[in-house]
């Protein structure tokens, strides 16, 4: 399956501090979204918890509010990995997952809270926007691009 936006979340996996963010984010998250939640054990005692309660959340939100086309992974690492590897560790499941790489990737902190669901939308809106497209933006972008890929 094909999806427009990947979104990925790393997180400590304390349960009672990620799921009232993980339940905002649910309620504000556009159709047609991958979500790769990346586990950085803090607690390898919690981790069999907050995985089940990130199931238990993602299946409520998704009934309640009817939404199709969104699907969740989730990535543990029991040792401490960081937040840079845990990004980039998203990053790769998000290539290698059926259909192949989102158009749009966006990496969220766990413990932000959304005010609409027009977040995906304006961020896309700003990426396909005249200032992305300029010459100057280009050129860092693909220097970039071309340094972040040989770390793959």
């Amino acid at each position: 399956m094909n999806f427009k936006y990947g979104v990925v979340i790393p997180t400590l996996g304390v349960a009672e501090e990620f799921i009232p963010n993980f339940t905002n984010f649910l309620q504000n998250v556009d159709e047609s979204t991958s979500i790769i939640i990346v586990i950085n054990a803090l607690n390898k005692d919690r981790i069999l918890k907050t995985v089940e309660a990130i199931g238990h959340t993602f299946n409520k939100e998704m009934t309640m509010m009817e939404k199709k086309n969104v699907q969740y992974n989730v990535l543990v690492f029991e040792e401490p990995i960081g937040y840079a590897k845990a990004c980039n560790e998203g990053y790769k499941f998000l290539k290698k997952q059926e259909g192949g790489l989102t158009d749009y990737v966006f990496f969220v902190n766990d413990d932000i809270m959304f005010i609409d669901n027009k977040w995906q939308g304006n961020l896309s809106g700003a990426i396909e926007s005249e200032f992305y497209h300029s010459p100057t933006f280009k050129i860092e972008n693909q220097i970039n691009h071309a340094y972040k890929e040989e770390e793959y």
